[in-house]
């Protein structure tokens, strides 16, 4: 085995990771050593992870023929992005990390394992190997494909069209019905501490009052009131709520996790093609993926004209893959959309105010003030909506 590290900072031989894309993929199988003419590693976060260094590795081969050209390491480790300086803090995010580069490992495992008894195919990312990570040593990995070569991207803000929004509904129903037609899932319990997170989330949510005075700060009265664990559990759950079973739930839907096809000119399309980092996936309430797709990711006035459409066509789409015979009706769906949009208001108040001058999704140009207003804008207008939602359906908070 070549013992050349991919990086001098990242602990794999390269000859580790060609031994695992030979075991796992049998087209793979000429990816010897002895055929390795020069490789490159980059990570790709570019320092700006919480969680993980991204590495992308690229192959030059002595034969055109042979493959991959590339493939990515996820190496986890709390990242100097996250570090708060504060000791207890700090260890509990480390000890977080353990839970979810675990916990992603365990839910690709679980949905590819679904894929193959169904024989059907996900638009997830292959894994060819993955370890688990703790504080105590550096052996933690997931080796997976290179979606890059043939996907993107797209920035938050203006995000999602339709075309892309409908391809995005498809594969969530699509995901959430292999899980009910394998037996449901009750194994995804969520990230330990939830109590705890509500309210760590509740106040950095608070910041919004003062970000946003006048507009998304005069609702945070109310909105304060959502920051229950009972409104949390609205969408993490592992037995039936609301009439039907849980599914398994990706959690963090926006635009960061989810990449398009390509055209030939390296334009991304409205194709869907892959949904990545399921680090946050419990069982819970499908509607609260689709609230989180929707809220973050598209505009107040294309999100409050169309929901209710593409809440019936993520319907359709259940229906066709379980043979017509959907494990809710649509009335269930509606509440149990109402009900988790309580969440999605949660990870929206939680989020916001770090995206609020986040350089990655507002720009550093003369436009920032304008992404700014538009994110505020989505908050403002998802926030009211789930209040109403709450009152009209008398949701207990």
């Amino acid at each position: 085995m070549d013992t050349t590290l991919v990086l001098d900072d990242v602990p794999f031989a390269i000859g580790f990771v060609l031994d695992h894309l030979r075991k796992r993929e049998p087209t793979y199988a000429d990816a010897l050593p002895e055929n390795l003419v020069a490789f490159t590693a980059k990570d790709i976060t570019g320092g700006k992870a919480y969680f993980s260094r991204i590495i992308r590795i690229a192959f030059t081969w002595n034969s055109s023929s042979i493959t991959p050209e590339s493939i990515i390491l996820k190496v986890p480790g709390v990242q100097t992005y996250a570090l708060t300086g504060d000791a207890e803090t700090d260890a509990a995010t480390d000890e977080y990390l353990e839970y979810a580069h675990s916990n992603e490992n365990d839910v690709y495992k679980y949905l590819w394992n679904a894929a193959e008894k169904f024989n059907t195919t996900l638009k997830i990312p292959k894994i060819y190997f993955a370890s688990g990570y703790s504080k105590s040593h550096t052996e933690g990995v997931i080796i997976m494909d290179d979606l890059s070569v043939t996907g993107t991207t797209l920035k938050l803000i203006p995000g999602f069209n339709n075309g892309q929004v409908e391809s995005s509904i498809d594969e969530l129903a699509k995901i959430h019905a292999l899980v009910w037609k394998n037996g449901g899932v009750t194994v995804f319990d969520g990230c330990p501490g939830q109590d705890e997170f509500v309210q760590e989330m509740k106040r950095t949510a608070n910041a919004l009052r003062t970000i946003s005075p006048n507009s998304v700060g005069l609702l945070m009265d109310e909105i304060d009131g959502l920051f229950t664990p009972t409104v949390y559990h609205y969408a993490v759950y592992s037995t039936n709520k609301f009439g039907f079973p849980p599914t398994l739930v990706h959690s963090d839907l926006w635009s960061a996790n989810m990449l398009f096809k390509n055209n030939t000119n390296g334009t991304p399309t409205d194709d869907l093609l892959s949904i990545i980092d399921w680090q946050s996936g419990h069982a819970g309430n499908p509607f609260a993926d689709i609230g989180r797709l929707l809220a973050v990711n598209t505009s107040a006035v294309y999100r409050r004209r169309e929901t209710n459409r593409l809440l019936k066509r993520y319907y359709d789409v259940v229906s066709a893959e379980m043979d017509g015979k959907p494990p809710f009706t649509e009335e269930q769906m509606h509440y149990a959309y109402a009900a988790g949009m309580g969440y999605v208001a949660q990870f929206l108040g939680f989020g916001v105010p770090v995206y609020y001058n986040m350089s990655a999704i507002v720009g550093t140009d003369e436009n920032k003030g304008k992404l700014q207003e538009e994110l505020l804008d989505r908050t403002k207008c998802f926030f009211e909506d789930t209040l109403q939602a709450f009152k009209e359906y008398s949701i207990e908070k």
